[in-house]
């Protein structure tokens, strides 16, 4: 009986102890996460620091951007004197045809006849679609001021 009693005891206690050991180490697991998350949140960056990064961000993507335009601008635009430089050291082509004619320039005076040409055009129709507008309101408006007196005089 002595020998049961024993057993029962240490099996009692193993279990107990497995139980403890099994619950102690989740809570550690637990712990270490908790210890994750509040050392993540404790690193995220204020809202003016996000508020400065973003601007930066901006301000440094738009220089990029304009630095590499004004590159392509100024690689693929010739002045005008240039271009009648150009001009004038062309010879003749030979008769056998074996050279090639040299890439088309676009000069700055050629670049901003064709802009004022496409400003002119946006213009016109923007004055187009701005009168349509205006016609359309003043209809509008009298439609609305019809049904505002109709609707005000039945209750007079």
């Amino acid at each position: 009986m002595r020998h049961k009693f024993i057993f029962k005891t240490t099996l009692l206690f193993l279990i107990t102890a497995s139980v403890v050991l099994s619950f102690d180490s989740t809570s550690n697991q637990e712990q270490n996460n908790q210890h994750k998350i509040q050392k993540r949140a404790s690193q995220k960056p204020g809202f003016f620091k996000t508020l400065f990064s973003v601007i930066y961000e901006q301000w440094a993507d738009t220089k990029d951007t304009v630095n590499t335009v004004s590159k392509m601008v100024n690689e693929n635009i010739i002045d005008d004197r240039e271009a009648a430089r150009r001009k004038a050291k062309t010879e003749p082509p030979p008769t056998n045809g074996s050279t090639t004619e040299a890439p088309y320039m676009l000069t700055r005076s050629e670049l901003n006849r064709i802009l004022r040409r496409n400003l002119k055009g946006l213009l016109r129709l923007y004055n187009i679609e701005l009168n349509d507008a205006l016609k359309t309101s003043y209809r509008n408006n009298k439609e609305w001021r019809k049904n505002v007196s109709s609707e005000v005089s039945k209750y007079l």
